[in-house]
């Protein structure tokens, strides 16, 4: 797990100047609702820890770019250190989509938060009330397409008794949709917190707010998604083959990138020298980027045992 890194300022904007950000996903949404702290009724924070043991809260985040993820800033309306262990932490996690969720259609929709692609822990000592701290994910390279639903989450198991904190949130019909804010609860569901049978009945958003950069996310940012550029068979297992559904001839790079933007893989392509060995690469989902002088595309593709 990373080394994490808090910063705490007054004001939003001192964070804006910092290199490489170029977006603040959901704070113009959030800011433009009340802030409150909810209260939960056994003790604790309705979007914290509580005494019916809610294991994680999380806010669902898209943008129309494909961009990196470089850090998260947090706001709390309360942190009670009580236990003095600096141990006690906080577990930040960027979770993909599609995993099962209970929304208000559905107890099944497959929209909830579902692997997790990294993680940062933040220790509850250094966590403020009533300002903003960072969760840095600058050195993992997180890579998301364009219009790519993706999740942060703030886990609570790691936090020693006796401490308590409470996220801020929009006050309830402020979300502009019912299906962005989410909880984990004691059982590990995944659940809106606009859900009256499951959940809290309160549409909001979260104080959770990831800063991106849409100018260089791993050198994917500008590239067609696989308009072009076929590669099967995807799921793959052994050896994958590139086509141009163009027909023209590929003369150029290709690149496979694992989740977090590490390359991983690069070699020449050639129309009589196409095929990839994939043997090596552990198993999960990669993007494959093929480069020449007149073509730019990238194809996620699923890497199986």
């Amino acid at each position: 797990m990373k080394k994490f890194v808090l910063i705490c300022v007054s004001a939003l904007l001192g964070f804006i100047a910092n290199a490489q950000i170029t977006d603040t996903l959901g704070f113009a949404q959030y800011s433009a609702g009340t802030e409150t702290l909810y209260q939960s009724p056994n003790g604790g924070y309705a979007f914290g820890n509580n005494g019916y043991g809610d294991k994680a809260k999380a806010q669902a985040f898209s943008l129309d770019n494909s961009f990196v993820i470089r850090d998260v800033l947090l706001k709390f309306g309360a942190v009670e250190f009580n236990s003095g262990d600096s141990s006690s932490a906080i577990i930040v996690n960027i979770y993909n989509s599609g995993g099962p969720g209970v929304t208000l259609f559905s107890i099944n929709d497959s929209i909830a938060p579902d692997s997790i692609m990294a993680s940062v822990q933040v220790p509850v000592y250094q966590l403020v009330a009533n300002d903003y701290s960072v969760a840095d994910f600058s050195s993992e390279t997180i890579v998301f397409q364009a219009n790519e639903r993706f999740f942060v989450s703030l886990e609570f198991d790691s936090l020693i008794v006796g401490d308590t904190l409470g996220l801020l949130s929009t006050t309830d019909g402020d979300a502009t949709t019912t299906i962005n804010a989410w909880e984990l609860t004691s059982d590990n569901d995944w659940i809106v917190v606009a859900q009256n049978s499951y959940s809290w009945d309160l549409n909001v958003d979260f104080a959770i707010f990831p800063r991106v950069d849409v100018n260089d996310p791993a050198g994917i940012d500008d590239y067609d998604l696989a308009n072009s550029i076929v590669v099967y068979p995807n799921p793959c297992t052994d050896f994958v083959e590139l086509r141009n559904l163009d027909h023209q001839s590929l003369n150029g790079v290709l690149s496979v990138y694992s989740v977090s933007g590490e390359l991983v893989l690069s070699q020449s392509i050639r129309s009589n020298s196409n095929r990839i060995d994939v043997r090596n690469l552990a198993t999960g989902l990669y993007t494959v980027v093929y480069t020449d002088d007149n073509l730019r595309s990238a194809v996620r593709i699923v890497k199986s045992n």
